[in-house]
């Protein structure tokens, strides 16, 4: 047990609302009965026998489920949408047929009088204070049962919808819940914040393993640790001989010789803001993240109010468990985020389609509401009484990771992959693909050049390349005295920092060639070309890479370097 957290206590639940006492409307029954009524007369007008086999009356929705005479279309149940909405009053209904699994149908319409969702009932109840650490509220369904989600088993969790529609009311309730329920010994955070004022409250609680995150390149950075967290996780789990993080903290829970392993939630609060620049990084963290970090503990909740398709690739949607889709304008954004239709008929204000993965239908459930004063009290309770308690050798992780950038081409690459060819003695794409992050198509341009260039030598079956060039050779050619390897072809004059001479490339009658032997480059401003000491040579004697590196090296012109 970390010692830190020994006294550790979560906020109290007095600190939350707790639901209103509502008055009971004595005559609802009966207006139940009549609304079922009015749909079956609306059927039968239309040539469709149907009969309401049950009604669920919930905090904000009525659902009635249908069974239809036996040879009924289902585009015929659909058709008569907006007749079954002038029917019953009501300025929005959904339509669910079938359900899976039943040989019924269910129509959906909201209540006239809409009751608020409070959590401190929710968090208070004997089966959410006996459930796992990642248990969560989400709100009460159309039978007013509490809905609860174990995040362990939603794999990534996305949660979209329009702007106002509910989102982060949705994850604010999460995390409040997590406070009232989790330990910094069971839970910690990583909250990455591009739109800079949503997570803003809870910035100095315990449970946040580093600093709230608002630049989106360290967002992104952030996914990268946590791709390598979940790699050095599983590995110890493999030593350990235990096949994930709950069963190795069970067995090791009294071994103080132990590395104490707590459950780590990212959430994000706006996944725009990240596709935006950093759209192939993201991807390919999911890609990476999805299938292995359930097992080493490592979860994800994913938030957008811009559900689209370029938000919502087919990169991210494929590594989405589970979904929560609030209000939409349009039922193409409904397919985006769940793949079918149904969030474009939801009325708003914490009206959502609950669609987790081991349900094979989405539930319609009415989201728990959580005030900004609740959420503050809850938050003071914690900072006032343990503060803010980071791991710092995360935090120097965080700090510390790089974001390899897979839109760079080759050209920008090619300096530090001859470095690390002649420094390994290996070359080949799945290599390069690894050491730098890149993906295949710029990793195998990496290797043709290497090969155009004389670095390594020809594609051999299954065998590695060799590399024809040493360590000792790149790094001194590399390291070559710029202005020695000019001063060969071209007279030079000093003016200022910088040496001038006439292009030997377009041989320019006025000086338009720069040398700066500090930086090691040059640079001609009248036919724009410009490089290092090996580019130079390569330039101009005509030579590939590896016969420039050379050149360098025999004649001398890195030898003032004294490098060994």
């Amino acid at each position: 047990m970390d010692k830190r957290f020994e006294n550790y206590k979560p906020a109290p639940t007095s600190l939350l609302e707790a639901d209103p006492e509502m008055s009971v409307d004595a005559d609802l029954n009966n207006k139940l009965k009549v609304n079922a009524h009015i749909l079956e007369e609306t059927f039968t007008g239309f040539g469709i026998d149907v009969k309401v086999v049950d009604i669920s009356h919930g905090s904000s929705v009525t659902r009635f489920e249908l069974t239809a005479a036996r040879g009924t279309k289902i585009s015929s149940i659909f058709a008569l949408e907006e007749d079954l909405q002038l029917a019953m009053s009501a300025y929005s209904i959904r339509i669910e047929a079938p359900i899976r699994g039943k040989s019924t149908f269910a129509i959906e319409i909201p209540n006239e009088v809409k009751e608020k969702v409070h959590m401190r009932n929710l968090v208070e109840k004997y089966e959410y204070s006996t459930s796992t650490p990642l248990t969560v509220t989400i709100g009460r369904d159309v039978d007013g049962r509490a809905v609860y989600s174990d995040l362990a088993k939603m794999y990534p969790l996305l949660i979209a919808g329009n702007m106002g529609s509910g989102t982060v009311m949705c994850y604010n309730t999460i995390l409040t819940s997590l406070l009232v329920h989790s330990s910094p010994e069971d839970v910690r955070l990583i909250l990455i914040d591009p739109k800079i004022v949503e997570f803003y409250p809870y910035k100095n609680i315990p449970n946040l393993l580093v600093p709230v995150i608002n630049e989106p390149k360290k967002g992104v950075s952030a996914l990268i640790w946590a791709v390598n967290e979940v790699q050095r996780r599983l590995k110890y789990l493999e030593e350990c001989q235990v096949s994930d993080i709950g069963k190795y903290n069970e067995k090791y829970k009294n071994d103080p010789d132990k590395e104490h392993m707590p459950y780590l939630l990212i959430v994000i609060s706006e996944l725009s803001e990240l596709m935006i620049d950093y759209s192939s990084e993201v991807e390919k963290c999911l890609s990476r993240l999805a299938p292995l970090s359930r097992a080493a503990g490592i979860h994800l909740i994913l938030a957008t109010q811009r559900p689209t398709s370029d938000v919502i690739t087919s990169n991210v949607y494929n590594n989405i468990g589970s979904r929560i889709a609030f209000a939409v304008k349009e039922a193409t954004t409904s397919n985006v985020i769940l793949h079918e239709h149904g969030a474009e008929k939801l009325f708003g204000h914490g009206d959502m389609l609950y669609f987790p993965l081991t349900s094979p239908n989405a539930i319609r459930v009415q989201g728990v509401f959580v005030s900004e004063e609740e959420t503050k009290a809850v938050v003071d309770y914690l900072i006032n009484h343990y503060g803010p308690i980071y791991d710092e050798s995360a935090v120097e992780s965080l700090d510390t990771s790089t974001l390899i950038d897979d839109r760079k081409t080759p050209d920008v690459l090619f300096g530090e992959t001859v470095s690390f060819v002649t420094s390994t003695g290996t070359a080949s794409v799945s290599v390069i693909q690894r050491h730098f992050g890149i993906g295949y198509p710029t990793a195998a341009r990496l290797i043709d050049t290497l090969e155009k260039e004389g670095i390594i030598g020809p594609f051999e079956g299954s065998k590695p390349r060799t590399v024809l060039v040493t360590n000792e050779a790149w790094l001194k050619a590399k390291n070559a005295d710029i202005e020695a390897v000019v001063s060969r072809y071209v007279t030079l004059s000093r003016e200022g920092n910088a040496l001038w001479g006439i292009c030997p490339f377009h041989e320019e009658k006025t000086p338009s060639f720069a040398v700066l032997p500090d930086k090691r480059i040059f640079k001609c401003y009248g036919c724009g070309k410009g490089g290092d000491a090996i580019r130079f040579i390569m330039e101009k004697e005509h030579m590939n890479c590896a016969d420039a590196i050379r050149f360098i090296v025999e004649q001398g012109l890195s030898e003032k370097l004294d490098i060994n």
